[in-house]
């Protein structure tokens, strides 16, 4: 029996300590169905689900979500990956708290980059408890490979734009040329309405964090900042879509887009 990946993303999210899995052996038939026996379950909502199981399925297996001890474990885990002591401590004060999981959770909506890196580690671990517990109730299970993902690097990598806000300042003979350096991203950028331009940013997983400022064709002296959301298209181009804000020209925003060539 072979799972998509898919299948791993969603069943890895949706079981939980009172909500199993069942998975039909001989049809590969699968269905959700929660704890009858938990006391915050209404059995009346699931009681046909299971009958039918009971009654038409011959050979199953049952996938079970993580207990809340081993929930517990992953934090504790993340917590001790965090290089920034301070917000380490407040973790580490969070689970020691009456609500923990509530307490954990509340520490990490103080910082986004961190909250973030939160949910990849989860979905990760979340994902690696269901293959094994697959593994353990099927020997012959299979997973589906993940799509190799592309590796974020600028260096020596120019782009133009594809598209802008009315109130944006270049383009489509602006060209960037980016160069990188461990996490700091810098760019050159010139051509049509721009003399000069010079960005600074830091990436942040899949977003560039930047900084710029340029010269116009018309002498204007212009600078802003911007977070950049980074993607890729089939060819494996990169595509960079910015959210902008001129820190002169009255804060005006905007969004932009920019394909790699």
């Amino acid at each position: 029996m072979k799972f998509t990946t898919r299948q791993i993303s969603d069943f890895s999210q949706q079981i939980q300590e009172n909500i199993f899995l069942y998975i039909n052996t001989d049809t590969e038939e699968t269905k959700l169905i929660a704890d009858l026996e938990d006391y915050m379950v209404e059995p009346e909502l699931w009681q046909e689900e299971y009958d039918e199981v009971q009654k038409n399925w011959k050979n199953y297996v049952v996938i079970k979500g993580m207990s809340s001890r081993e929930s517990f474990r992953i934090m504790e885990d993340f917590k001790d990956q965090v290089n920034n002591s301070q917000l380490q401590r407040k973790l580490t004060n969070a689970l020691k708290r009456k609500g923990p999981f509530r307490n954990f959770r509340y520490v990490l909506e103080e910082d986004e980059n961190m909250l973030q890196k939160w949910y990849k580690y989860k979905d990760k671990r979340d994902k690696e408890y269901f293959k094994a517990c697959v593994l353990e109730k099927i020997e012959n299970a299979t997973f589906e490979s993940e799509t190799p993902t592309n590796t974020i690097d600028f260096k020596g990598k120019t782009f133009k734009l594809v598209e802008n806000s009315e109130n944006g300042t270049v383009n489509n003979e602006t060209i960037f040329k980016y160069d990188q350096n461990d996490n700091i991203v810098t760019a050159d950028y010139s051509g049509g309405t721009i003399k000069y331009g010079k960005i600074i940013g830091v990436i942040n997983d899949d977003r560039l964090d930047l900084l710029y400022q340029c010269i116009t064709t018309e002498d204007e002296l212009k600078a802003g900042k911007a977070q950049a959301s980074i993607s890729f298209n089939e060819q494996g181009k990169m595509k960079l879509k910015l959210d902008w804000q001129w820190l002169n020209d009255k804060a005006q925003k905007g969004i932009s887009e920019y394909i790699e060539i």
